[in-house]
Formats: structure tokens, C-alpha cells, sequence
């Protein structure tokens, strides 16, 4: 069974890739408490919940490739932190391939889509290991961060002119 510091990790990962590829954090924000079905929870929003019927446009498309990465960077970011681990994020994995068939014709793609998809979660687990550490380390200090607090944790890692550089490029998602 995973641990506190490694649940957190995960959760970062979700967290840090969502701020990334601007996916909006939902009011309840990032988690590490355990209830019945999770040791933690990133809460994401996304609108196909519910909503099978969608127009798939380009953007869609490629929205839907970010949630299927937001989805897998948990697994990557505790994976990375704890290489011996003997457990899976089998839900994190279900949320990618559902995601995924929206934009896959064929068995074939899903699985190639999917591969991409993985690949992209660990890169930008690599690139980002500063930030999910960060985040993580206030995870476990609050055990639930709200979206600004996700904020501040990421740009912690930067000095002060980067971060409020990198402030000025955000795209606002709605």
C-alpha cells in the first residue's frame, strides 16, 4: 500500500501536469485523504462527463489528449518517486483509455494513442520534478490544496521575474 509522501507525489503529478497544459482544477482542489474508493483525488473538470454528445473539432481533440496525459501523470510522477512500487493506478489508466476512444477508430489507434500519451505523462514528469516535488511537500503539509494553492506551490520553484513571467503567458481556460 502506498504511503502518504507517495500518494502525494501522485496527486502532484495530476495537479502539476493539469496547470501545465492549462486544465482547470475544480473547486475541491487536490487531496490526499483517503476515502472509500481513493487514497486521494485531483479534481480536474472536464465536459465530457455526462456529455456524450460533443462536436469534435481539432481543439477537441487535442484537449482530450492533455486530459488522457493529466490522467496518466500521477502514476508517472509516484513512479518516479518511488521506482520499486508494486501498485498501478488502474483508474487513472481506465480515465486515459475512456478519454482516448473518443479519438481513436480502431483497437490499434487507442493503443498507439495511448503509448503517446504515457510518453508524454513521463516526459513532462522529468521536465517537471521541481514543481510536483513542491507541490507534493504542500500536499502533505495542508493534505488539500485548492487551485491558487496549486499555483503558488508551482511557481514557488521559480525565482521571483520567472514566475511572474510565466504568469503573463498563462492562457485563461474556461
Amino acid at each position: 500500500m502506498p504511503n502518504t509522501v507517495e500518494v502525494a507525489h501522485h496527486e502532484a503529478g495530476h495537479a502539476v501536469a493539469a496547470f501545465v497544459l492549462n486544465l482547470s482544477i475544480g473547486r475541491k482542489g487536490v487531496r490526499i485523504i483517503p476515502d472509500d474508493d481513493s487514497l486521494g483525488a485531483a479534481y480536474v473538470l472536464h465536459q465530457l462527463r455526462g456529455n456524450p454528445e460533443f462536436e469534435m473539432s481539432p481543439r477537441m481533440h487535442v484537449r482530450l489528449l492533455d486530459y488522457a496525459v493529466m490522467c496518466l501523470a500521477g502514476d508517472a510522477a509516484q513512479k518516479k518517486f518511488n521506482p520499486r512500487r508494486r501498485f498501478a493506478a488502474q483508474g487513472d489508466r481506465h480515465c486515459a483509455v475512456d478519454l482516448l476512444s473518443y479519438i481513436s477508430s480502431s483497437n490499434e489507434i487507442l493503443e498507439l494513442q495511448f503509448k503517446i500519451a504515457h510518453l508524454r505523462a513521463r516526459g513532462l514528469v522529468d521536465v517537471r520534478w521541481k514543481e510536483i516535488e513542491a507541490v507534493a511537500s504542500a500536499l502533505i503539509e495542508r493534505k488539500t490544496l485548492n487551485r491558487e494553492e496549486v499555483r503558488k506551490a508551482f511557481l514557488s520553484t521559480m525565482p521571483l521575474i520567472l514566475a511572474e513571467e510565466a504568469e503573463k503567458f498563462r492562457v485563461p481556460v474556461s
